[in-house]
């Protein structure tokens, strides 16, 4: 009876032995899976991270973009400002010199007709 009941013990313990490698062996392949996905989680922060940098660098390119924009907007605003002026100043002066000619133009035929009246009073 001894030797049968410790036949049957020694069963068990393999048997134990069996599940508990199976076990450990189920766990190990959790641990493995779980490690996987914290380097697959540790390389997706990372990729973030390296885009969020890019992105920070466009940005801060994109600023200074800009404010060169709005200086060259700004210089262009003051220079059309500047010929404006310019143009309403020469056509004040265009308006002038047609009013000199004009009254030259009127002296000229008055002095025209004073003339013809010497000739045919001659």
């Amino acid at each position: 009876l001894a030797l049968s009941s410790g036949g049957s013990a020694v069963q068990d313990i393999i048997d134990k032995t069996n599940r508990l490698e199976t076990s450990k062996n189920d766990l190990q392949k959790q641990v493995d899976d779980t490690e996987k996905r914290v380097k697959n989680e540790q390389d997706t922060i990372s990729s973030i991270e390296q885009s969020g940098i890019k992105v920070v660098a466009e940005a801060t390119r994109l600023r200074e973009e800009i404010k060169v924009l709005e200086s060259g907007a700004e210089a262009c605003e003051e220079d059309k400002s500047t010929k404006d002026n310019q143009i309403h100043t020469l056509r004040d002066e265009i308006g002038h010199q047609e009013e000199l000619i004009s009254k030259l133009q009127k002296e000229k035929k008055a002095a025209g007709g004073g003339r013809q009246k010497t000739e045919e009073e001659m």
